[in-house]
């Protein structure tokens, strides 16, 4: 007595719980349709049975709905039995039908729009069942487009465990709408396969008349546009196949000669396709088939609808399928073992299935976040739609969830689940799909397992895609001909931006100031102008590269060449002269030379100008069985040589042929400083041999792949040997200049001295025979005013000469007082040779000095009695022969064996003179 009297107790405590929590409702909406002895009330069904009985049909749509409705109740008692999530609140559950009642046909319902049913569906939800707050489903994805617009308008929050067309993801139609499925984005997935296949082509076939299909076609296809896949043929087909469809879709592939076909659409359709185009030959290891859903018929067995062969036709088609959370986890386990023991039967598993129960769990956690996230209202104001402002998709994107269907189950920004795909192929052992591989979640990769796919004829081969890929050849900077013109030609302009900077900087300097800086600094430009031209011989070659190339190199060719012709043209002319220049008439010519370079360069810019505007040029395809590439071509409009071509040419080879007489006239420039045929000369040359060279590389471009790149290391080399003659010598000279004025440091005097008694050999022998009678007995004996006459040699001997300017004691030996001999310092880097007076030096009482008086420059070195001078032919090299700290030496040519000789012996017998002094 007394227990059943504590049972009661507790029994009515229970109630009273229960009558004090505030009931909300989920809807569920579906095809009820398909489920037998239902009754309905409008759209809303009523007695609905959740044991699963002999009139479902497991693999029909009845099953289908049957299950998911189980999911969804799962969820829901799941929630009711949580004290956790939504405290002091019982969720009830109403079932409305999107396509009225039950009727035998409604097994192979294609998924169609609902039309009346599905409006009097929504009607019913918003207007007559106001407990309503949210709904989740298990709709084709084209029977819930009305009710997930309309369902939006009117704040409902809507879950699609089914619905998956890329559509959905449009937040401005469907903000309210929101499923754990995986939406728009399965091309870039799709992407990822084909890159690591090298799949670069592929045909649709579009199950035209459905959202998803359709939804489908147009995602894939925008992926591999952006991609630069080629979709080679697109073939909308309605649902009602017929014999028509199937020969229209077998000739569109055969002329597009398609080996990988996706076919987009619902599984029934999908089904069709792939059994009807197999039998008509689109089947076997040259052929790719994929899907994005499992190819079976909405209802019966694939085997008595198509044929007992419908599974060999299946296997090798490659699925993508969403990602899912393995069975074997405890919370997935659990949910299938709750599943089965609601529903008192074993079910396989089915994605569907998951994601329903996810779409009913997250959509009540939802609601939890959301009472908690304002405490302020009152789960009565939330029952009665009070929150609902609230409910769009953002609210259930990030609910910390462990789904069936992902772990975590977030949403993205589109409302759809984050999730990669699993790429498996069919074995042909009924559905049975083997995983060999998945992307990740935002489809930038894709993840070979250890499984490899098995294609159709049992092949594991990947077949090819029907094109055979040939890659464009150009230097890009991605390959090394590119990265190797791209680093000359920056070398190359930093090298011209350190030679104007050394003009600019020495432009005072005297081997500067005689090549004229302007002249330089144009020649430098030139340069820079022919390093420029290398940039265009990267990527692809179009209209525009053709013509920059050919441009900057002509501009960089005038600019070089008519500042060094004019130039010494002038010098021709001046050293020509019968008698001297006025000043202003010096000042008159070098004007009419300046406008002569001017009006060079100024005829070769406009005919550059026009050549560009009417040559034609245009880059050309050409096509190699291994790659293909485009090549400059300079034509007229009418296909023959355009002639501003050969003006331009002609022009530019006028110019050059000029340099041949300004070489030759060149002798009549005596003065070897402003002579500059060393430069001329071998410029000439490499200019032939580049023009030559370059031709025979044009001969071959269109067969040589590396025509552009040899043309650039060509054109480097010729610029920077050119850049080199021009400006090298200067730097040479400047550095000469700088070391000499180091070495000769204390030496001014004798310098500026020397300067002038070099070159009046009348009055340094007047000086000289003066100072005779002060010399001492045995310098006397040696010398006794000693002046010795031969060809081209004249020797003069001195000694304790003193200046009360120049206090010094010197001994000069005046070398060819009638002309000055070459002569050559091997101390310094430069080669190049100068027409001096030699003179021996004694500063005080130990230092002796040699020293060379050039027509614009003084230079000294300090020598010792080991040096000695060695004859070779007309040549005298004077150097140490012993242990000595300083390496100098100097070479001179003289006319003759004879002269050299007597250098030699005038050379040591005053040099011993004055050791012994």
């Amino acid at each position: 007595m007394v227990i059943v009297t504590l049972t009661a107790i507790l029994l009515l405590h229970t109630t009273a719980v229960e009558a004090q929590k505030v009931n909300i409702t989920l809807g569920f909406v579906s095809n009820y349709c398909a489920i037998p002895d239902l009754s309905f009330e409008g759209s809303r069904a009523l007695n609905y049975n959740t044991t699963f009985g002999p009139s479902l049909n497991p693999y029909g749509l009845s099953g289908y709905v049957y299950f998911n409705d189980i999911a969804y109740l799962v969820a829901v008692n799941e929630i009711n039995n949580r004290s956790d999530v939504l405290p002091g609140i019982h969720v009830n559950v109403k079932r409305f039908t999107d396509c009225g009642g039950y009727y035998p046909e409604v097994e192979d319902f294609s998924g169609n729009t609902g039309g009346w049913a599905s409006s009097i569906m929504v009607q019913d939800i918003v207007e007559k069942n106001t407990d309503v707050i949210g709904v989740v489903g298990d709709e084709y994805s084209t029977t819930a487009v009305g009710p997930a617009e309309a369902l939006s308008y009117y704040q409902i929050p809507y879950c699609s465990s089914a619905s998956s067309a890329p559509g959905f993801s449009n937040k401005v139609k469907n903000p309210y709408f929101w499923r754990p499925l995986p939406g728009v984005g399965l091309g870039q997935h799709v992407y990822r396969l084909f890159k690591e296949w090298k799949v670069n082509q592929v045909a649709l076939i579009v199950q035209n008349d459905d959202e998803q299909g359709v939804g489908l076609a147009t995602d894939i296809a925008n992926a591999m546009r952006a991609f630069d896949v080629d979709i080679v043929a697109t073939i909308p087909l309605n649902s009602n196949l017929n014999s028509f469809s199937f020969v229209y879709a077998q000739s569109s592939i055969e002329h597009a000669k398609a080996k990988y076909i996706f076919v987009c659409g619902q599984g029934s359709f999908t089904a069709s396709m792939l059994y009807r185009m197999g039998k008509l030959g689109l089947w076997g290891p040259e052929y790719v088939w994929i899907v994005a859903n499992t190819p079976k018929p909405y209802s019966g067995d694939p085997q008595k609808i198509y044929g007992a062969d419908y599974y060999s036709y299946v296997q090798g088609v490659i699925q993508f399928s969403p990602t899912t959370v393995p069975k074997t986890e405890p919370h997935v386990k659990n949910f299938y073992n709750n599943l089965n023991k609601l529903s008192n039967t074993q079910y396989s598993y089915s994605y569907s299935t998951g994601a329903s129960y996810d779409c009913a769990m997250m959509m009540l956690l939802g609601f939890d976040k959301l009472l908690k996230q304002n405490p302020s209202r009152s789960p009565s104001f939330f029952a009665s739609r009070g929150l609902q402002n609230l409910m769009n998709y953002t609210l259930f994107q990030d609910l910390n969830y462990s789904g069936v269907s992902a772990d975590p189950a977030t949403l993205t920004s589109n409302g759809d689940l984050a999730v990669g795909y699993s790429v498996s192929y069919y074995t042909g052992k009924a559905l049975q799909s083997i995983v060999f591989g998945s992307t990740s979640v935002d489809g930038k990769e894709y993840r070979p397992n250890q499984i490899s796919p098995v294609f159709a004829g049992n092949t594991t081969k990947i077949p090819s895609d029907g094109f055979v890929f040939i890659p464009e050849r150009v230097d890009s900077l991605d390959s090394a001909n590119g990265k190797a013109i791209l680093g000359l030609a920056i070398v190359g302009i930093i090298l011209c931006a350190l030679s104007a900077l050394l003009v600019v900087v020495f432009r005072h300097s005297k081997p500067i100031k005689r090549a004229v800086p302007l002249d330089l600094l144009l020649i430098v430009m030139g340069c820079m102008c022919c390093y420029i031209s290398m940039f265009f011989y990267l990527n692809r070659s179009t209209v525009f590269t053709c013509s920059a190339r050919i441009v900057a190199v002509v501009l960089g060719f005038i600019l070089v060449m008519a500042p060094l012709i004019i130039k010494n043209v002038y010098m021709i002319s001046v050293f020509g002269l019968k008698s001297m220049l006025s000043k202003e008439a010096g000042v008159l010519l070098r004007v009419r030379f300046y406008v002569l370079r001017c009006l060079v360069v100024a005829i070769d810019a406009v005919l550059v100008a026009l050549w560009a505007k009417e040559s034609g040029i245009k880059a050309t395809l050409v096509s190699k069985p291994t790659y293909f590439e485009y090549v400059c071509q300079d034509a007229a409009r009418d296909g023959s040589t355009s002639k501003w071509t050969a003006v331009l040419y002609a022009y530019n080879a006028i110019i050059f042929i000029t340099l041949l007489p300004t070489i030759y006239y060149l002798k009549y420039v005596r003065m070897m400083e402003l002579n500059e045929s060393y430069i001329l000369i071998p410029l000439g040359v490499i200019i032939v041999l580049f023009v030559l060279l370059i031709q025979g590389i044009a001969s071959f471009s269109l067969s040589d792949p590396d025509a552009g790149f040899k043309t650039c290391i060509c054109l480097w080399i010729v610029v920077t040997t050119v850049l080199f003659a021009v400006i090298g010598p200067r730097v040479a000279e400047i550095w000469i200049d700088s070391q000499i004025q180091l070495t000769s440091s204390g030496f001014q005097a004798t310098a500026s001295f020397q300067a002038t008694a070099s070159f009046n050999p009348t009055a340094s022998t007047a000086r000289q025979s003066t100072s005779h009678t002060t010399r001492t007995s045995k310098a006397r004996k040696h010398s006794a005013t000693t002046h010795k006459q031969v060809k081209g040699l004249q020797t003069l001997s001195t000694s304790h000469e003193k200046s009360p300017k120049y206090p010094i004691q010197y001994h000069q030996l005046v070398v060819n007082t009638q002309k000055l001999f070459p002569c050559k310092l091997s101390k310094f880097f430069s080669s190049r040779w100068y027409k001096v007076v030699v003179s021996l030096q004694k500063k005080k009482e130990t230092n002796v000095w040699v020293a060379f008086t050039s027509l614009d420059k003084v230079f000294a070195i300090q020598i010792s009695h080991d040096f000695v001078p060695i004859i070779s032919g007309c040549y005298v090299t004077v150097e140490c022969r012993k242990d000595c700290e300083r390496q100098d030496k100097f070479i001179l040519e003289f006319d003759s064996h004879d002269e050299a000789s007597q250098f030699s012996g005038a050379f040591s017998a005053s040099l011993q003179d004055l050791v012994k002094d």
